[in-house]
Order: C-alpha cells, then sequence, then structure tokens
C-alpha cells in the first residue's frame, strides 16, 4: 500500500487523537508544525482544538500486513490518546498521552505527564518517565527503569514486573501471577504498595532513604536480615516490619503464594543533625550506586544470596527481632500485639 507525508501547521492543536486501526504507531513531539507519515488513506479532521488523524478498518479474512504510522506532534499539544491493535512506540513526548491497544507492545521513552496505557496482551517498557504513570494490561510484562514519577499504578493480570525510578509520593504494583523486583529510590516519605497473588518478590532497598518496610506471605519465606518477625495472621503466613531509617513512608511488600527477600545495604544516613536543605533533592551516595549498578549487572537474584538462603536449614527464612527496643516500637506503631510482643520478648530472653 502506498504511503504519503502530510504537514499542517500546528498552531492552536491542542489535543491529537489517533485511530489506528491495525498500524504500528509512533509519536514524536517537537516543532510547530503537525507531520504524518502513513498510508495515503489516511485522514485528518479538525474539530477545534483537537485534531483526529484516522485509518479505515480493514475487514475480511485475508488482511494485509500491519501497517505504520509515525506522527511527529507539534509543541502545543497538551494531550493525545492513540488507539490501535498493534504496538506503539513513544519518544520524547512532552504531554499527557493515553495508549489503549489489544495486542501489541507499548514502549515509552523520555516522556513527561501523565501517561495512561491500556493492553490487552503485551509487554509495556517505559524508560525516563518524568510524572504520572498508570499502566494496566491483562497479560504481559512490565518495566519500568529511570525517571521521577510522582505516582504509579501497574496492574497485569499475568506478567512480571520491574521497577527502578524515583518514586516521590504513592505507588501501587499489582500483579496476579507474576514474579516482582524492585529498585525504588525514595526520599523515606514515599509509600509503595506491592502485590502479587502467585509470585515471589524482591526488593532492593540501597536506595529507599528512610520510613517503614512490612513484609507478608501466605504461602512462602522471608528473608530481610534486620527485620522484625511479627507473628502470624491469621491460621497461616509470615508478616515482618523493619524501620529502614527517618521517614513516613511504607513500603508494603505481600504475595500470596511466594517468597519476599530484602537485598542490599541500609542507606547511609546523613551526619548526626545535619538535614538537606529545603529544596535539595536527597540524592543516593555514589558508594550505594556502585553497589547498586554492580548488583544490577548480576540481576536481583544474586547467587551468593540464593546459596546463603540454601544453606541456612528450615526457618531461615522468618527474620528474627534485633533488640527489645525494636518490638517495643513495633508495638506503639501498632504491627504486633500485646501478645506477640510478649512471645518476641520471650525469645529475646531466651536467646541472651
Amino acid at each position: 500500500m502506498s504511503e504519503r507525508i502530510q504537514t499542517m501547521e500546528g498552531a492552536g492543536i491542542r489535543r491529537v487523537e489517533i485511530m489506528a486501526g491495525r498500524a504500528d504507531v509512533e509519536i514524536r513531539q517537537g516543532g510547530d508544525t503537525l507531520v504524518y507519515e502513513g498510508p495515503a488513506d489516511a485522514s485528518a479532521e479538525r474539530q477545534g482544538e483537537t485534531l483526529i488523524l484516522r485509518l479505515p478498518r480493514l475487514r475480511g479474512w485475508l488482511l494485509p500486513a500491519a501497517e505504520r504510522l509515525a506522527v511527529t506532534l507539534p509543541g502545543s499539544v497538551a494531550a493525545c490518546r492513540v488507539e490501535t491493535t498493534g504496538g506503539v512506540e513513544l519518544r520524547h513526548l512532552r504531554c499527557d498521552c493515553t495508549v489503549e491497544v489489544r495486542a501489541g507492545n507499548v514502549r515509552s521513552e523520555a516522556g513527561r505527564g501523565h501517561l495512561r496505557v491500556r493492553s490487552g496482551a503485551g509487554n509495556v517498557e517505559v524508560r525516563d518517565h518524568q510524572g504520572e504513570l498508570d499502566v494496566t494490561t491483562g497479560a504481559g510484562d512490565v518495566n519500568v527503569s529511570g525517571g521521577r514519577l510522582t505516582a504509579l499504578a501497574v496492574r497485569t493480570g499475568a506478567g512480571d514486573v520491574r521497577f527502578q525510578a524515583w518514586l516521590e509520593r504513592r505507588g501501587q504494583i499489582t500483579t496476579g501471577a507474576g514474579s516482582v523486583e524492585l529498585r525504588p529510590l525514595t526520599d523515606g516519605n514515599a509509600d509503595l504498595d506491592v502485590r502479587s497473588g502467585f509470585g515471589n518478590i524482591v526488593l532492593e532497598r540501597t536506595g529507599v532513604a528512610g520510613g517503614r518496610l512490612e513484609l507478608q506471605t501466605g504461602a512462602g519465606s522471608i528473608h530481610d536480615a534486620t527485620g522484625i518477625q511479627v507473628g502470624r495472621r491469621g491460621g497461616f503466613g509470615l508478616r515482618s516490619v523493619d524501620v529502614l531509617g527517618p521517614g513516613d513512608g511504607v513500603i508494603r511488600l505481600a504475595t500470596g503464594a511466594g517468597s519476599i527477600r530484602v537485598i542490599g545495604k541500609r542507606a547511609e544516613p546523613s551526619p548526626a543533625g545535619q538535614e538537606a536543605p529545603a529544596g535539595q533533592e536527597t540524592r543516593v551516595a555514589p558508594a550505594q550506586q556502585a553497589r547498586r549498578d554492580a548488583q544490577g549487572s548480576h540481576g536481583l537474584h544474586d547467587a551468593q544470596g540464593e546459596q546463603a538462603t540454601a544453606g541456612a536449614g528450615p526457618g531461615a527464612g522468618a527474620a528474627r527481632p534485633r533488640s527489645a527496643r525494636d518490638v517495643l516500637e513495633a508495638l506503639a506503631r501498632g504491627d504486633i500485639d500485646v501478645d506477640e510482643a510478649d512471645r518476641l520478648l520471650g525469645q529475646l530472653e531466651q536467646g541472651a
């Protein structure tokens, strides 16, 4: 099918909607004009501040190979929306964007704004995004790396999730069946809630400056060398809490059937009594980043950690209380009840 390149004046265009049929879509943003390259039968319709790009929907049993539509948005565009059954690639967008695909992969790089992705089946990769991110996929892996997120929401019915980015305020990750690997960067005041119905969760805590850590598994083990085991919820399962440092944020990790591992060292605190100046970002120390990069080259499931866990014997996954103060702090926060605190204090006395 023949293709053509069409250029339109971008002045006054604030919103772009793309109905791409079966086409793979590539979108960039920059300049003062709107340019699209694709099938000759693509049409453009202006409705006030909205421009609608549409490819005719093909019907029949024998369909041609997937088409391609490349669009460059003008800088004046504040929002865009894409519908297609193919794949979508976004680069350097500076606007809010909603992507809806039936079965195709979605990739976004160096975007800003509120990005929403809805996929029936397909992988989603987001790199170096700044702003809010909301991803829902029925079946597919989700990989978020780099950037700075004010809010995060990831939901996948079946698929693995990997997250490595700065989180400012709140985040939620849910997978029905799949593993979750986390390397968050926070100042200790962000809330992150992670749940897996069936799968393991691994947290690398080196970049977490503070806050509290709460772990729970229904059928599995918990590996956190500095956590406090706070007993069982109901007739089965394990719970553990840990204090990572100053801050009001809480990281909650829960899996119905699977193990939870916490790896990496605690974030190095600043000198006593010193706080970062107002408006200054909290950054990970270079030594911490070097450890993160070294660990990243081998993946979160490092071989030494696997061997140490394997050789620890039965019950090694259960975190042990470190001191009476830890137990009393957990009691004061309401993480454990009086009976649990009494039992934990008894364990400490026996081990003294």
